[in-house]
């Protein structure tokens, strides 16, 4: 089974879905016309990792996954995802396409605004992906507090978007707000830059536990000869995974922490006691280095 965790999961899952997906997809449908133009396309690489990812989860469960797509526009991610992998498919957008039940399958597909409650119940998925929508998204970390919510204690969240270093984001986002702000950019679009850190932060703050953030790829170039060779992917993963802020898009995997206590009844003695101590060694310490000071200055 591939690993989950470490920057370099991504190299650990086999490129070959990549290919055998075309055997899968609606003949000249939207798909089938991309997946025509190379036989690795750096372009539909946030869907070949997502669906690695869930295949892996499921084989460590032991069981088929309930998986919620957060933003599963067509439901190109069901046709990645190997078969067995996941036994019922909840898929939500804003503006939901006919193709995610009637091609792609999906059991069931609602329309939703991300930056509001979720028309789903707490703790019923198993894995919820969401493949570029918190880049679009004025509260990431309101949707992130939903993605919780709706996962089960040792859930899943595999997230994508375009990504940048932190301080190059922080600026990048500021901007893309400004121009909000003044009508230049329309709601919907990209508002909000993602940096590894940012992820970071968004994962911890609702109680999810980061198993890795790294990049698919560094470089696209659609059409490119190059994307025909599974050496140029691999070469684009090994870097992204390397730095990556400096990617062209960072993917995280992130898991839902158990409660530490399923009844709880009282909380646990005997702690505070200590705290009392900690407190006096520090004024002890500082007291001391004080009076070194003190007497180095006088001598």
């Amino acid at each position: 089974m591939p690993s989950s965790t470490g920057r370099f999961a991504l190299l650990s899952f086999p490129l070959a879905p990549l290919r055998s997906v075309v055997s899968r997809v609606v003949p000249k449908s939207k798909l089938d016309e991309h997946l025509g133009k190379s036989a690795y396309s750096v372009r539909l690489l946030r869907y070949w990792w997502a669906a690695q990812a869930l295949a892996a989860e499921a084989k460590r469960k032991g069981r088929p996954l309930h998986v919620v797509d957060l933003g599963c526009e067509r439901g190109w991610l069901k046709q990645f995802t190997p078969e067995g992998t996941v036994a019922h498919w909840t898929g939500l957008d804003w503006n939901p396409r006919r193709e995610a039940t009637e091609v792609a399958g999906y059991d069931k597909v609602l329309p939703a605004n991300f930056d509001e409650t979720l028309p789903l119940p707490d703790g019923m998925a198993d894995a919820v992906v969401s493949s570029h929508v918190f880049e679009h998204l004025p509260r990431p970390g309101y949707t992130m507090a939903e993605v919780s919510r709706l996962l089960r204690p040792g859930g899943i969240f595999l997230g994508c978007a375009p990504t940048l270093p932190h301080p190059a984001a922080t600026l990048r986002e500021r901007w893309f707000r400004r121009e909000l702000a003044a009508g230049r950019i329309v709601p919907g679009g990209h508002i909000t830059c993602l940096s590894p850190t940012r992820w970071r932060r968004l994962c911890y703050e609702v109680g999810l536990v980061l198993e890795f953030a790294t990049g698919s790829h560094a470089f696209r170039s659609t059409g490119s000869p190059l994307e025909n060779h599974a050496w140029w992917i691999r070469l684009n993963q090994f870097w992204a995974a390397l730095v990556p802020a400096l990617g062209s898009e960072c993917c995280v995997q992130a898991r839902r922490a158990e409660p530490l206590v399923s009844t709880p009844q009282s909380l646990p003695k005997g702690h505070g006691r200590h705290r009392a101590l900690w407190i006096g060694g520090i004024l002890a310490i500082v007291t001391a280095l004080a009076f070194a000071i003190r007497f180095l200055l006088t001598r």
